[in-house]
């Protein structure tokens, strides 16, 4: 067991604190570390049949910083898993797995792939795309984002994902929109690809007017037009794409369910 020191042997007897009682020690009887015992020592004790001291050992300091470390990571471990139980209790298992596998669609399994060229081609899940976006790249960049920030977007990718578990916790009547949450922010992100896709093509045909006309405008803009649909056609939804739809049409039912009264 352990034991602390509360009074050296510099003056003769000292003294160890353990289990709330104070039990007196001889140096030349009782210790058997290579260093003399001070104030504060945290110290093994062996007790003999009597309850009396038989042996105390200094206990190594880095000894006492593992055990420290260990018994915080048990604690934390315990209180970890009294939240998930509380979660998993209150939540149920298919809205909170449904969560996890949809944060787990739009961050690891791809939202989209390009082709690149034949027989090469490029992934990205939606985290990528929104690393893309909070750098102010295009798609056509995404290889080289992958250790990048996703900024304010990320953020917000984790709300939408985290809101449909809102209504099991705050009972306001207008909770069960948190439900659309999933759906509105993969339908708002479509909307900007497409807007910057539009926007591109926009100002192609802006920059062909300015050095040459009407005809030159309409020639940059068809250029621009038959590169988007080339990009368009390069691209494919990947299963990430198609797993978080589920899951976000399956949050918009719940939602609707909740809001007429019906257990679903």
């Amino acid at each position: 067991m352990r034991g602390k020191i509360l009074r050296d042997t510099s003056t003769g007897t000292g003294i160890v604190f353990i289990n709330g009682e104070q039990k007196p020690f001889k140096l030349e009887q009782h210790w058997r570390s290579s260093t003399a015992p001070l104030v504060n020592q945290t110290v093994d004790v062996e007790l003999a049949a009597s309850g009396a001291i038989a042996n105390l050992t200094v206990v190594d300091e880095t000894a006492l910083a593992k055990e420290q470390a260990q018994r915080v990571a048990g604690q934390a471990a315990v209180q970890v898993r009294q939240l998930s139980n509380h979660l998993l209790a209150t939540v149920g298992p298919i809205s909170l797995g449904s969560v996890l596998l949809l944060l787990l669609s739009w961050t690891w399994f791809n939202f989209v792939t390009i082709s690149i060229s034949q027989g090469y081609s490029e992934g990205a899940s939606l985290y990528d795309v929104l690393k893309l976006a909070n750098a102010g790249e295009g798609l056509s960049a995404m290889g080289g984002f992958k250790h990048a920030s996703s900024g304010m977007y990320g953020w917000v990718m984790w709300a939408a994902a985290i809101l449909p578990l809102l209504p099991y916790f705050f009972k306001h009547k207008l909770a069960w929109l948190a439900n659309f949450a999933p759906l509105a922010f993969m339908v708002t992100v479509a909307y900007a690809i497409y807007s910057a896709i539009q926007k591109q093509v926009s100002t192609a045909s802006s920059i062909g007017g300015m050095f040459g006309g009407v005809q030159a405008q309409q020639m940059a803009q068809k250029m621009a037009s038959e590169m988007v649909n080339a990009a368009l056609h390069a691209m494919s939804l990947g299963l990430g794409f198609y797993i978080s739809a589920v899951i976000a049409i399956y949050f918009c039912y719940i939602g609707i369910t909740s809001k007429k009264g019906i257990n679903p």
